[in-house]
């Protein structure tokens, strides 16, 4: 067993629980506020820390497989009927140790934003996917993933049913755009907020009213949309369109702001 691996099991053993125990608790290794989901089953345990900045996971039988895990978390966290927390699959490996994910997010325009936030980014070994993490209230509630093979479908795949927006970058001007990747390109020089799709839910509601400014820069197949989104979004703050001629991952930073006409 690794080191801190090793470090993180003693900790959990002091919390001395009991079998059956399957409850959410302050983080003990980064003290976010009932971050850290502990269970004690037949002796095994299982922890995991849901906060975006915290390293802390763990288990004490190697030999489980991630379908194992996923089943016994689902037949023992309760929590007063919370959703489960979305935990990240075992086979999800850090973005810089893929040369395809690397490469695409290259390709795409995608380097500085990926730099401002490493930890957001992830490569999908079984499903061979550039992967980008969904964060609210600083806990990763979800993820999206790109098929990095042209012929592979679905393009885009939803690892969580959490109805929240990716968003990456920071400001007060937020950037509406479909995808992952296009907000990860304009979140160098303001908050790309991707509404993963053409569809602005309900749920986005109180996270975007936050913004002093929002742009909708949808791609041009979805211009009827980005109006129906200006109109309901200028109810709450400043809200204009920006008429992109193309979608903004096809542009480096000085054409993406150009192509908002920011700065």
């Amino acid at each position: 067993m690794q080191n801190g691996l090793y470090n993180q099991l003693e900790r959990i053993k002091e919390l001395d629980l009991d079998e059956g125990t399957n409850k959410r608790i302050d983080c003990i290794f980064c003290g976010h506020t009932k971050t850290l989901s502990v269970t004690k089953r037949r002796g095994f345990l299982l922890w995991n820390c849901f906060s975006a900045s915290c390293k802390a996971k763990g288990n004490t039988e190697e030999d489980l497989s991630v379908e194992d895990l996923s089943r016994i978390v689902s037949n023992t966290f309760d929590i007063n009927d919370e959703k489960l927390p979305f935990v990240l699959p075992e086979y999800f490996i850090e973005a810089n140790r893929s040369k395809e994910t690397m490469n695409y997010l290259e390709k795409f325009n995608c380097l500085e934003g990926y730099l401002l936030d490493k930890d957001r980014f992830y490569y999908d070994v079984k499903m061979h996917r550039a992967v980008f993490t969904i964060v609210h209230e600083d806990e990763v509630v979800g993820a999206v993933g790109r098929a990095l093979n042209s012929k592979q479908q679905p393009k885009w795949y939803r690892y969580d049913n959490a109805a929240h927006p990716f968003i990456i970058g920071s400001g007060t001007t937020g950037v509406i755009v479909e995808d992952a990747t296009s907000a990860t390109t304009v979140a160098p020089f303001c908050t790309g907020i991707a509404l993963l799709g053409t569809s602005l839910l309900d749920s986005y509601m109180d996270i975007l009213k936050q913004y002093e400014t929002l742009i909708v820069a949808l791609d041009p197949d979805a211009y009827a949309k980005s109006f129906d989104i200006q109109k309901t979004l200028s109810v709450y703050t400043n809200c204009r369109i920006a008429l992109i001629r193309d979608d903004l991952k096809y542009f480096n930073k000085e054409q993406a702001m150009n192509e908002l006409q920011i700065g």
